[in-house]
């Protein structure tokens, strides 16, 4: 599930950006 959580992770950035 590592691609589960770099997607939350890149997603994340694009919000707090």
């Amino acid at each position: 599930m590592a691609i589960t959580t770099e997607l939350l992770h890149k997603q994340s950035v694009v919000i707090k950006q």
